[in-house]
């Protein structure tokens, strides 16, 4: 939706500068007067979809991250949790198809009984933006306890 009102106010633009054109050139008022509608009926349109982008962004409570279990980096954020839910399981697939390739060489047993002592099939999670700075605040804190005092 950002991106229509941004075509919109070019197309405005380029509407006042026909006007500014025609107004000097004197093409005739039914050519400037078509125009200027038109630019008013571009304003209305821009203001209209602004609202709508507007009240949609307002609509929304949280803000969704992809965290993995292994830091508290984000690694990506979303305003739908679903769309953060089904952009983590394919994150998670990569990953364990990744993992599988690495150890081609073990047997699918030998795999499976990997990857359930590496965690591999909880390896992201989806949290509210809130919690991931929690936790991100929670380990910067405790990586620079443990750099104070020795014995953290």
């Amino acid at each position: 939706m950002k991106t229509l009102i941004e075509d919109y106010k070019r197309r405005l633009k380029t509407a006042e500068k026909m006007i500014e054109e025609s107004a000097k050139s004197r093409d005739g008022i039914e050519k400037h007067q078509r125009l200027q509608t038109k630019a008013s009926e571009y304003r209305t349109f821009i203001a209209e979809l602004e609202r709508e982008y507007k009240s949609k962004l307002s609509s929304y409570t949280e803000v969704w991250a992809i965290q993995s279990y292994a830091g508290s980096d984000v690694d990506h954020v979303f305003i739908d949790k679903d769309d953060a839910q089904k952009e983590a399981d394919k994150m998670r697939e990569e990953f364990i198809a990744y993992q599988r390739k690495i150890n081609k060489r073990m047997s699918d047993e030998e795999f499976a009984e990997y990857a359930k002592k590496a965690y591999l099939d909880i390896k992201y999670k989806v949290v509210t933006l809130d919690d991931a700075i929690v936790a991100i605040k929670d380990e910067i804190r405790d990586d620079y306890a443990s750099q104070e005092d020795p014995s953290y």
